[in-house]
């Protein structure tokens, strides 16, 4: 069974931004949306996201994609 995103409501995609880990969006209530790239063929397993508290940290085949911390801020990116 394949994931996909539910676009059935999208967001505005003036509620977002680009990064150099990748774009993200927002709506007023609680969604929040990271779109980060991956290479072709990645295997799901080959993907760590770690949430905690207050960060986030996804990391792809071994390499980290994004380490930030979360909490109502402009997030900067390695």
């Amino acid at each position: 069974m394949a994931i996909s995103a539910d676009i059935s409501d999208p967001l505005d995609d003036t509620k977002g931004g680009d990064s150099l880990w990748g774009h993200w969006q927002q709506d007023k209530k609680e969604q929040v949306v990271l779109t980060l790239q991956a290479p072709a063929g990645v295997k799901a397993r080959s993907i760590l996201v770690l949430f905690k508290t207050s960060s986030i940290k996804v990391s792809v085949m071994g390499e980290t994609r994004m380490d930030d911390e979360l909490g109502g801020k402009v997030c900067t990116s390695n």
